[in-house]
C-alpha cells in the first residue's frame, strides 16, 4: 500500500486584530491626542478626533506667579505636578519671571504619571518620587508624613481628597490654579456623524473628557452609551466606553455611563491593550456561542457580563485632575 500523499503545510492565516477597522472616538484636547490616534491607527482603527475639553488660562496669574517667587526664595519642601499640562503652565510663568530650573533648588519634586514625570525631564527637572499608582491620593499617601509647604500648581476644580492626605500627615499644601479646563467648541460636522451613530468605541483619559462629552452631546442614553437598566451593564448597541483607570470610569459612571473597559494599566498604552483583550474576549465568545449552538444549552450556565478590573497600577497624571 502507498502511503497517503502529505499535506502541503500552510502558515496560519495571521491573526485579525480586534481594533482592526473600529471608530474610536479620542476625546483628549487636540496638542494631545496626536500619539494616542497613531497609536490606534497603528492597530489598524480609524480614530475620529473629537476633543470635549480645552486647556485655557486661569481667570489670573497672580498666585502662580508668587508661588513661582516663593519657590526661587526656597520655600517650598515639595512641589508636586498632578499633570504635564500644569508643568508647562507652570514652566511657561518660570520663563517670564526670567527664571528656570534652578528656582527649585533643593525643593523635592514629585509627579502623578508618566506623562509628567517625562515633560518635567524635558524642562531639566528629574522627579524625586514618582508613585507605582498614578493618582494624587496615591502620591500623598505614599510620599509618608514631613513638614513643610507643599506647592501644587494644577487644574482648578480639581479634588480635595490629596490635599487632605498631606494635612493628615502633617503637610502644609498651597494648591494654585496653573489652568482650566472648559467644554470645547461644539465641532458641526463630527458632532453629526457622532450623533448620528458613526462610532464604535469612546475612550476618555480623564474625567473632565467624559464631562466635556456629556456637555456636548447631553445624557450618555442619547447615544447608547448607558447601561439598559439598572444591572445590566450592555445594552446592545455594540458600542464600547473605555476609561484609562478607575478615578476616570468612576467620574464617567457617576455621568451615567456604562463603562465597559477600565486599563490595568493606568496609561494611554494600557487603555488600548485593554480595550483589544475586552473585544477579543467578546469574539471568543461569540465563537464559542456559534460552535455550540447544536449542543445542549442547559450544560451552559450563563454568565454576568464581566469587566476589567481596574488594579493598584498606575493611572497616567493628564488632564482635568
Amino acid at each position: 500500500m502507498s502511503p497517503a500523499p502529505l499535506k502541503p503545510v500552510t502558515d496560519p492565516a495571521p491573526a485579525t486584530d480586534p481594533l482592526q477597522d473600529l471608530r474610536v472616538i479620542v476625546t483628549r484636547p487636540r496638542h494631545q491626542a496626536d500619539a494616542l490616534g497613531r497609536a490606534f491607527e497603528e492597530r489598524g482603527a480609524k480614530v475620529v478626533y473629537f476633543p470635549t475639553i480645552e486647556i485655557q488660562d486661569p481667570p489670573s496669574w497672580e498666585h502662580l506667579d508668587l508661588s513661582i517667587r516663593k519657590l526661587a526664595e526656597g520655600l517650598y519642601s515639595w512641589v508636586i505636578f498632578t499633570s504635564s499640562n500644569g508643568v508647562e503652565r507652570f514652566f511657561q510663568r518660570l520663563g517670564r519671571a526670567e527664571l528656570d530650573a534652578r528656582a527649585f533648588g533643593r525643593t523635592k519634586v514629585a509627579a502623578v504619571g508618566s506623562t509628567t514625570e517625562k515633560v518635567l525631564d524635558e524642562h531639566g527637572i528629574r522627579a524625586d518620587f514618582v508613585p507605582e499608582s498614578f493618582t494624587g491620593e496615591a502620591l500623598a499617601e505614599t510620599m509618608g508624613r514631613g513638614l513643610g509647604r507643599v506647592l501644587i500648581p494644577r487644574a482648578e476644580l480639581a479634588p480635595r481628597e490629596m490635599l487632605e492626605i498631606l494635612e493628615s500627615a502633617g503637610f502644609i499644601p498651597e494648591e494654585v490654579v496653573a489652568y482650566r479646563t472648559v467644554v470645547a467648541s461644539r465641532r458641526a460636522t463630527e458632532a453629526r456623524d457622532i450623533a448620528a451613530g458613526g462610532f464604535d468605541v469612546v475612550t476618555f483619559l480623564s474625567g473632565s473628557t467624559a464631562t466635556g462629552f456629556v456637555g456636548v452631546f447631553g445624557p450618555p442614553t442619547v447615544l447608547d452609551l448607558g447601561p439598559s437598566d439598572g444591572s445590566d451593564s450592555s445594552d446592545g448597541s455594540g458600542r464600547t466606553v473605555a476609561a484609562i483607570g478607575p478615578k476616570t470610569a468612576e467620574v464617567a459612571a457617576d455621568l451615567g455611563f456604562r463603562v465597559d473597559v477600565v486599563a490595568p494599566d493606568h496609561t494611554a498604552e494600557g487603555l488600548i491593550e485593554a480595550l483589544a483583550a475586552y473585544l477579543s474576549r467578546d469574539e471568543d465568545e461569540a465563537t464559542s456561542e456559534d460552535e455550540s449552538a447544536s449542543e445542549d444549552e442547559s450544560v451552559f450556565e450563563d454568565e454576568p457580563t464581566t469587566e476589567v478590573e481596574p488594579a493598584s497600577g498606575p493611572e497616567d497624571g493628564t488632564i482635568g485632575r
